[in-house]
């Protein structure tokens, strides 16, 4: 196997063969951002994505999907099967399947009762940075930002905002405080 090198979270260069380089990529330790670079690539660094080879060799193989219906069921049988299962269970969030909603019907022609989920009017949603960092991102403006929204803190969030001074203590000497109001006073929590 030929020597690669990658880029760590920390910024720092590793060496590794390509057989350590997919267990790393298998357990998302690296991912198709990571800056990769071997002699077989030769000149500058370039990310896992970049390189559809490298990519196929690296995911793991897929999977074949079960038979429709499960084992002991015909077609027809395994289609009326899933919608009494599905009619008992009660509506499905395709969002957390991973999966698009699906246009298939019932046994009766009748359409499965499948909810999407709303995304909030605000358009602003959580995610995680690589280091497990949320950020937010608004959909509607294409905004990313580190400091949480307004409309997604909570009341917990604005209890920890706010401005935040060493206030003298008779006791301690000095004690975070924090002003509560803007009349010139300061009030200590």
């Amino acid at each position: 196997m030929s020597q690669w090198y990658y880029i760590d979270a920390s910024g720092n260069q590793q060496a590794t063969d390509e057989g350590q380089l997919q267990q790393m990529y298998r357990a998302k330790q690296i991912n198709d951002d990571t800056y990769i670079w071997s002699d077989s690539i030769g000149g500058d660094w370039v990310t896992i994505s970049s390189q559809p080879a490298l990519l196929a060799k690296l995911k793991p193989a897929a999977t074949a999907a079960p038979p429709r219906g499960g084992p002991a069921a015909g077609a027809a049988g395994g289609i009326a099967a899933m919608a009494a299962q599905q009619k008992a269970l009660g509506p499905v969030n395709s969002n957390s399947l991973g999966a698009p909603a699906p246009v298939s019907t019932g046994a009766d022609n009748r359409a499965l009762n499948i909810v999407k989920k709303q995304e909030p009017s605000h358009g602003w949603k959580q995610l995680q940075s690589a280091d497990g960092i949320p950020y937010y991102f608004n959909v509607n403006t294409q905004q990313t930002t580190w400091d949480k929204p307004d409309v997604l803190k909570t009341a917990d969030d604005y209890e920890r905002d706010g401005t935040w001074f060493w206030a003298p203590h008779d006791e301690h000497g000095y004690i975070a405080a924090r002003q509560i109001s803007n009349t010139g006073q300061k009030n200590c929590r």
